[in-house]
């Protein structure tokens, strides 16, 4: 009798479920199942890549949300999740540009926008990263010109 393959849904559930009560040696482990069964499985490996950033472990991060990256050039999450394990890895300008390319798919992005002007900060592009808030918080009030009222 063969075995029957892992269901893909029910393991990154409890992947996730896993993850969520704090077990991410479990939560890795379910993620590794699916992705030998399917090895371009984009939830599974943006998980995977979420698991290796909380367990301190960024350049493992960093690999796993290039592959998602690769598979989904268009999403502008994974473009975010890229620039913000970049900008914690200290590598800001590549971070940037990820958060430009979040940006540039889906412009109203509020955690990109704030984490780019972040990076521009740290960057001491001041000037940059004002106008980079000014978009965050009309972006936020929707363009109000009473925002400070």
């Amino acid at each position: 009798m063969v075995a029957a393959a892992p269901d893909a849904a029910d393991l990154l559930y409890r992947a996730a479920a896993a993850g969520n009560a704090g077990d991410l040696v479990q939560a890795e482990r379910l993620c590794r199942t699916l992705l030998a069964a399917q090895p371009n499985h984009a939830e599974a490996l943006e998980l995977l890549a979420t698991l290796h950033y909380h367990a301190g472990k960024p350049s493992e991060a960093l690999a796993a949300i290039n592959r998602v990256v690769a598979l989904r050039p268009k999403s502008p999450e994974a473009h975010f999740s890229r620039g913000t394990i970049l900008q914690n890895m200290g590598r800001l300008a590549p971070a940037l540009t990820s958060f430009d390319k979040a940006l540039a798919l889906d412009p109203g992005h509020i955690a990109a926008l704030f984490n780019r002007g972040v990076a521009l900060t740290s960057l001491r592009r001041f000037a940059d990263a004002v106008a980079g808030f000014d978009r965050l918080l009309s972006e936020v009030h929707g363009d109000r010109e009473d925002v400070a009222s």
